[in-house]
């Protein structure tokens, strides 16, 4: 409901604002080349999420 709704939120708010605080400190940990690792994994996860919205929507078009 409404509750989970805003907790999910605040805590993925939280998360994002403690890693761009932390920036500096996690690029320093991890470096270029960690950087673009996670990059290109997130890259895929991208692509994956995009595909799977794509074709949801066409099997929801045609086969509904």
């Amino acid at each position: 409901g409404l509750l989970a709704t805003l907790v999910s939120l605040v805590l993925n708010m939280s998360i994002v604002w403690f890693t761009l605080v932390k920036a500096d400190v996690i690029m320093g940990i991890i470096g270029p080349s960690g950087t673009r690792a996670f990059s290109k994994i997130m890259y895929i996860l991208l692509a994956a999420i995009a595909v799977m919205m794509i074709r949801h929507g066409i099997v929801g078009a045609f086969f509904r």
